[in-house]
C-alpha cells in the first residue's frame, strides 16, 4: 500500500512553537505507520536538524521575489514536485500561500498556533492576513483549522473563521527529553557560576514587545532586594549586552548585578533544570510551549493569564493577569518564600500534568488520526 504523503508548507522555520511542533510532528511520524513527509518553508533557513531524519526541506523564499503572482507560481511548483495527498498549513503566512497554491482537490489543514489577545502591536501584514484567513478559511479545500488553544479558536471564530472546521490539538512535549535530573541542575549552576542557595528565575523567548519583558523586569526590581540570593536568568534572540535598549532599563532599575543575559541556547531541557521558578510575563500567547517544557522538567511556573497557559500550569503554580504588576509582584513573593521541597512538590505536580495531558505520543496520534481520515474521506468522495 503506497504511503500517505503529506507535505508542510510553513511560513518559516526559525525558533518558535510552532515550528517546534512541526519538527517534533514528522519526527514522529516521517516513515512509521505509512506516513511520508516533506516540508516546503516561504522564507529562511532552517533552525531543526530535518536532514537527520530523512525529510526533505524546500525553501521557496517569497521575500526575494517582487511579484506575487511569480512567487505563488514557484510554491505551486514546489508543491507539485511533491505530489501530497494532504497539505498541512502552519501559521497565517502558510496558511494562506498554500490555500492560494495547492492543487485542486488536495485537501489542506490549517495550523494556527496565534491568538489575537494584543492585534494591536502585530505588524501591518500579519493584520492583513488574518483578515484574509476569515474568507479564505471557507475555501471547500480547507478541510480543518487546528488551533493549539481554546481561546484562539474563540477568538478567530468571532473574526469569521469558520467554526464547523475547527478544532484544537495543543503542542506535544518529549517528557523523555524534557524531565527532571539533579546532575544537570547542578551543573549548569556550577556553569552559570551558581550554587544550590541561588533561586533561579527563567524566562526564555526572543525580545518583543509582546513578551513584555518591561513588565517583567520592573517586578523582578520589585521584589529583588527581600530576595538577595534571587537571579533572574533571561535566554533568547536579542538577550545579550548588544540590546542597547534592555541593558538601559535593567541598569535604570538597579538590577544589572542580579539578572543574566543568557542570549539564544540550544540547551533548553538543560536550562530549565538550573531553575526553580518559570516566569512567563507575555501580554499574549496561544499556547506558550515555554510553560509545557518548564513543567515537565518539574518546575513550578508564574504566568500571565494568556492563551491556554492556565491549563499548562493548571494547579501547579500562578495565575495572573496581563500587565499587572502588582499580581506579578504578589506571584513572585509567593513563590519564591517557599522552601525548595514546597517548589518541588509543585513541579512534580506540573510535571504530571503535562505527562496526562501534553506528551507528544498522544498529540502525534490526534494528528496522524486526523490525516487519516481526511485522506479517506478525500478518496472515498472522488
Amino acid at each position: 500500500m503506497r504511503k500517505i504523503r503529506i507535505l508542510h508548507v510553513t511560513s518559516g522555520l526559525g525558533v518558535g512553537g510552532a515550528e517546534t511542533m512541526l519538527f517534533r510532528l514528522v519526527q514522529s511520524l516521517h516513515g512509521h505507520d505509512g506516513h511520508e513527509h516533506a516540508v516546503v518553508a516561504l522564507t529562511g533557513t532552517s533552525s531543526f536538524d530535518f536532514k537527520s531524519i530523512g525529510v526533505p526541506v524546500d525553501v521557496v523564499d517569497l521575500k526575494k521575489m517582487a511579484n506575487p503572482l511569480s512567487s505563488l507560481a514557484r510554491l505551486r511548483q514546489a508543491i507539485r514536485r511533491h505530489e501530497p495527498d494532504l497539505i498541512q498549513a502552519w501559521m497565517y503566512h502558510g496558511n494562506v500561500a498554500a490555500t492560494l497554491a495547492a492543487p485542486k482537490g488536495v485537501p489542506i489543514v490549517w495550523g494556527i498556533h496565534h491568538s489575537l489577545h494584543d492585534v494591536g502591536n502585530e505588524k501591518f501584514s500579519t493584520r492583513v492576513l488574518i483578515g484574509v484567513g476569515a474568507k479564505l478559511g471557507n475555501w471547500r479545500n480547507v478541510r480543518r483549522i487546528v488551533y493549539v488553544s481554546g481561546k484562539s479558536k474563540a477568538q478567530h471564530c468571532l473574526r469569521g473563521y469558520p467554526e464547523a472546521k475547527a478544532i484544537i490539538i495543543p503542542n506535544g512535549f518529549n517528557c523523555v527529553e524534557f524531565s527532571p535530573d539533579d546532575g544537570t541542575r547542578v551543573s549548569v549552576r556550577s556553569e552559570l557560576g551558581f550554587g544550590d542557595n541561588h533561586l533561579l528565575i527563567g524566562n526564555f523567548g526572543r525580545y518583543h514587545p509582546v513578551k513584555d519583558h518591561d513588565l517583567l523586569l520592573r517586578a523582578f526590581a520589585t521584589i529583588a532586594t527581600d530576595f538577595a540570593r534571587a537571579r533572574l536568568l533571561l535566554a533568547g534572540t536579542g538577550m545579550t549586552e548588544a540590546n542597547s535598549e534592555l541593558i538601559e532599563l535593567i541598569r535604570m532599575l538597579g538590577i544589572a548585578d542580579q539578572v543574566v543575559l543568557l542570549g539564544p541556547r540550544n540547551d533548553m531541557p538543560r536550562m530549565y533544570n538550573a531553575l526553580d521558578l518559570y516566569v512567563l510575563s507575555s501580554k499574549s500567547e496561544s499556547f506558550p510551549n515555554v510553560l509545557g517544557e518548564a513543567s515537565a522538567c518539574g518546575v513550578p511556573s508564574i504566568s500571565t493569564d494568556v492563551g491556554d497557559a492556565a491549563r499548562i500550569v493548571s494547579e501547579a503554580g500562578c495565575i495572573v493577569p496581563p500587565s499587572c504588576i502588582g499580581g506579578l509582584c504578589d506571584a513572585l513573593r509567593q513563590m519564591l518564600s517557599l522552601g525548595s521541597l514546597e517548589r518541588r512538590s509543585i513541579g512534580a505536580r506540573a510535571r504530571q500534568n503535562v505527562v496526562d495531558h501534553y506528551e507528544l505520543p498522544v498529540i502525534v496520534r490526534a494528528y496522524a488520526g486526523l490525516y487519516e481520515d481526511l485522506i479517506g474521506l478525500d478518496r472515498k468522495s472522488r
